[in-house]
């Protein structure tokens, strides 16, 4: 804990650009991840999600795509993991709004979108 540093806006630990060894930390943005867990207040079954109202989890898919595509690399699949009560009917979306490719719950696992679908089918 005593290498962590506070990283504005919200003064959030993480661990330092540069270890003490000097080895430069991984970034989630610029190394490949295969499964990004999505947070989310609600959810609904076309994959779209209520999030606190920043954007800052569209804005960092947004750049993984990016830079995935760019590298000739498949983005991480997007995957939500929620309560029961969490899955409404429909969920409000703006145009830079990230889709969610699955969506577990205590019940069911449903593929959101057609990367989802093939992921759900290869299990």
């Amino acid at each position: 804990m005593a290498d962590l540093v506070t990283v504005p806006p919200f003064g959030i630990l993480e661990p330092p650009k540069v270890y003490k060894d000097g080895t430069t930390r991984e970034d989630a943005e610029s190394s490949p991840l295969d499964i990004l867990l999505m947070p989310g207040l609600g959810f609904d079954m076309r994959g779209h999600r209520l999030g606190r109202g920043g954007g800052y989890y569209d804005k960092l898919v947004s750049r993984m795509k990016t830079a995935a595509t760019s590298n000739g690399l498949k983005p991480p699949l997007l995957v939500a993991l929620a309560f029961n009560a969490q899955v409404v009917p429909e969920i409000p979306t703006e145009e830079y709004d990230e889709a969610i490719d699955v969506l577990v719950t205590s019940t069911d696992m449903v593929a959101c979108t057609e990367r989802g679908q093939d992921f759900v089918k290869a299990l």
